[in-house]
C-alpha cells in the first residue's frame, strides 16, 4: 500500500512513498532556501489576484497569492488505517475574506494510488466566489544523479501547439514562468522518466486548467497543478477565468487522484 504523511498546516501532503519503494519520497522535500512548500492546495483563489487585493462592497481586502487556507491550521476529524480527514472552518473576516465557509482536506489510500479529495461548503449568505486548485510538488528527478532531460510530462490527449502530447523538461523550461494548458482535454498527465518508463500518474479530469512550475533550472522538483480557475486581469475574484459563484449552503468538491503504476 502507498504510505503517506500530511502536515496539519494547511493540510499538507508531506511525504508520499510507492507501495514497491518505501524508502524514497517521491514528494519535494520543502528546501526553504529553493522552495519552502511541499503540496499545498489553493483556495478560495489560483495564482496572483492583479494589484495584490481586491474589493468587496466597498472594503478593500489584501490577497496574497494562491489563496490562505494553506496556512491556516487545521483539525484533524477523522483518521482510520486508509484515511486521514482533515478540516477547518473560516469565519467572515474584515481583513481578508468575508465569506464564511468550512473546508475539508481527505486522503485515502490504495494499493498503488492517494486520492485527495477537498470540499468547501460557502456558510455565507451569499454567493462566494471560489477557484481551487492543486500544487503538488513532485520530486524531479526521482532519484539523485538522473538527468532532468531525460524527463517529460506526457498528456492523455494532444495538448501542446502542433499536436504533440510530451512536454519535455530541460535546464531553461521555466526561465519564463509556467506553462498552462486550457482547456485541458486530458484526464491525466504523467511525469516520466524517458530512460526507464517510470512514471507517477496524475488524474486531471475535474479540472480544466493546467499548470506545470518549477524555479529556474529545474532544481529538483516540478509541480503539477491542475485548477479550476487561474489568474487574469480582474481585481474582482467572481471574474477570473474560471472563477465559481458558489450558492449559500452549497458545496463544491474537487478530487486529484495520484498513482504509481509502475514502480
Amino acid at each position: 500500500m502507498c504510505r503517506l504523511s500530511v502536515n496539519s498546516l494547511g493540510a499538507e501532503l508531506w511525504s508520499l512513498r510507492s507501495p514497491s519503494d518505501s524508502k524514497s519520497n517521491y514528494l519535494w522535500d520543502g528546501a526553504p532556501e529553493i522552495w519552502p512548500r511541499r503540496s499545498p492546495i489553493c483556495f478560495p483563489w489560483c495564482g496572483k489576484i492583479e494589484g495584490g487585493g481586491f474589493e468587496d462592497r466597498g472594503r478593500r481586502y489584501q490577497a496574497d497569492q494562491h489563496g490562505f487556507v494553506r496556512d491556516l491550521e487545521y483539525e484533524l476529524v477523522d483518521q482510520s488505517e486508509r484515511s486521514l480527514t482533515f478540516r477547518l472552518s473560516w469565519r467572515e473576516d474584515e481583513k481578508r475574506w468575508p465569506w464564511g465557509f468550512s473546508f475539508e482536506t481527505r486522503y485515502l489510500l490504495e494499493e498503488n494510488a492517494v486520492t485527495v479529495i477537498c470540499k468547501a461548503v460557502n456558510l455565507s449568505e451569499r454567493p462566494m466566489p471560489v477557484q481551487l486548485g492543486f500544487h503538488t510538488g513532485f520530486r524531479c528527478p526521482f532519484s539523485p544523479g538522473e538527468r532532468t532531460e531525460d524527463y517529460a510530462v506526457r498528456f492523455q490527449q494532444p495538448e501542446l501547439p502542433g499536436g504533440g502530447s510530451l512536454f519535455r523538461l530541460a535546464e531553461h523550461t521555466f526561465e519564463n514562468g509556467n506553462a498552462l494548458f486550457h482547456p485541458l482535454k486530458s484526464e491525466w498527465v504523467q511525469l516520466e522518466d524517458l530512460k526507464t518508463g517510470h512514471f507517477i500518474r496524475i488524474e486531471t479530469k475535474d479540472s480544466p486548467y493546467l499548470l506545470l512550475w518549477s524555479k529556474p533550472g529545474i532544481p529538483g522538483f516540478l509541480c503539477i497543478e491542475p485548477w479550476t480557475g487561474c489568474s487574469g486581469p480582474e481585481h474582482d475574484p467572481a471574474k477570473r477565468p474560471g472563477a465559481l459563484l458558489l450558492p449559500s449552503r452549497e458545496a463544491l468538491q474537487r478530487t486529484q487522484r495520484i498513482l504509481f503504476p509502475v514502480f
